[in-house]
């Protein structure tokens, strides 16, 4: 996964939280722990590939 995709993965998983500490809850609470664990994964299997 590219560098530009991953960062617009974790700009949506902060607006996302940011929107939902308000009210406004245009994601579900498991759609968000979806992406939060996708974004996980990545960074373990990219920091894994550089060790």
């Amino acid at each position: 996964m590219s560098d530009l995709t991953l960062q617009v993965l974790e700009t949506t998983l902060i607006e996302a939280i940011s929107e939902g500490s308000t009210g406004d809850h245009r994601l579900s609470d498991q759609m968000l722990a979806d992406m939060a664990y996708a974004l996980h994964l990545l960074y373990k299997s990219r920091s894994d590939g550089e060790a």
